[in-house]
């Protein structure tokens, strides 16, 4: 057996798992990708990986993307990596795209008055 294997659990704050999780993990030698999914358990297994140093990142909706660098993995090994996943926090942007121009005519000193006829 020439090859190792990372597993672990996807799971929440409170410890819920969480089905269907995107776990990607990088050869950082090589930049090689291999991409698994969660189980409904929030369990993920990668097999047949070569001793390396790796990164695992795991991303899934509604939840801040998570990554963990540097693993080495040797000959035979099984790293157990577990991910708890924070809820992504939202963001605005707020862009004003028309304006509207003053009725106050600034360019004169000129007062002025309205007259309404009774």
């Amino acid at each position: 057996m020439d090859s190792g294997r990372i597993i672990g659990l996807v799971l929440d704050a409170k410890n819920a798992s969480i089905a269907g999780a995107t776990i990607t993990v990088v050869d950082e030698r090589t930049n090689e990708e291999r991409t698994a999914k969660s189980n409904t358990d929030g369990a993920y297994e990668i097999v047949a990986l070569k001793p390396s140093f790796y990164t695992i990142k795991v991303s899934a909706d509604q939840f801040a993307p998570a990554e963990q660098t540097r693993l080495q993995l040797t000959v035979g090994q099984e790293i157990h990596r577990n991910f708890m996943m924070q809820l992504a926090t939202l963001s605005s942007t707020i862009s004003v795209v028309e304006s509207v121009e003053s009725a106050i005519d600034t360019s004169s000193a000129r007062l002025g008055i309205n007259i309404n006829p009774a």
